[in-house]
């Protein structure tokens, strides 16, 4: 270990072992920091890949503004015996994928264990309107996140900051659709930024539907 003391590395490694000595109050206070913000990530690295204990739900969700997800988040359930299909979106939106799923004779998504969530406007909204609906859960599980490509990423990120501190595996899936536009980095960062401040104050902005009421007013 030699080399860590020789060149600029040494000189890092001399500052971050002299900090906790000189401020030991604030060194401390910085790690409970870090490890709380950290914290749903390290719990994902533990239970994704895991064997699910016997039991544990397997929950389908997909954001229904583009039916594509929806047909994609279909197929998959229809794979997958005992699996909860959840499907997000507003009121209109809803009645909108039933009666596109129904003109191209995709059935199976009227009874059994097909969940209708209709709180949120965005992915942030979506995930945590999607978390109370998990909390009665007996136990966690996986959940898979069904969108479109270029919105995979995020959606799958803030989904594991959301849902990684509860024990649940998250992974995700690409559907099919016509929107495949890169997405800008600066999104990803605003919704990390929101997941933390839910996980602080419990507030998401969907139930009294500011965030929404923000992005229809553009």
């Amino acid at each position: 270990m030699a080399w860590l003391w020789r060149g600029p590395q040494g000189e890092l490694v001399e500052l971050l072992t002299m900090l906790p000595r000189r401020f030991p109050i604030p060194s401390v206070l910085a790690l409970g920091v870090g490890l709380w913000l950290a914290w749903p990530m390290l719990m994902t690295s533990r239970t994704n890949g895991a064997v699910l204990p016997p039991g544990a739900p397997d929950v389908i969700t997909t954001f229904i503004e583009d039916p594509m997800r929806a047909v994609t988040a279909v197929g998959l359930w229809k794979t997958r015996p005992g699996s909860i299909l959840v499907l997000q979106g507003s009121v209109e939106t809803q009645v909108t994928i039933q009666d596109f799923l129904r003109a191209r004779n995709i059935n199976g998504v009227s009874g059994g264990k097909v969940v209708t969530l209709t709180e949120g406007c965005d992915t942030f909204g979506y995930l945590t309107t999607l978390s109370r609906f998990l909390s009665r859960q007996p136990q966690p599980g996986r959940l898979t996140v069904v969108t479109s490509p270029a919105h995979l990423d995020r959606s799958v990120v803030t989904a594991r900051a959301v849902f990684g501190s509860q024990g649940w595996q998250v992974d995700g899936l690409a559907a099919a659709t016509g929107d495949n536009r890169p997405e800008a980095i600066w999104r990803l960062w605003r919704d990390q930024a929101r997941v933390q401040i839910w996980r602080l104050t419990g507030w998401d902005g969907t139930t009294d539907r500011s965030i929404c009421r923000v992005r229809g007013g553009g």
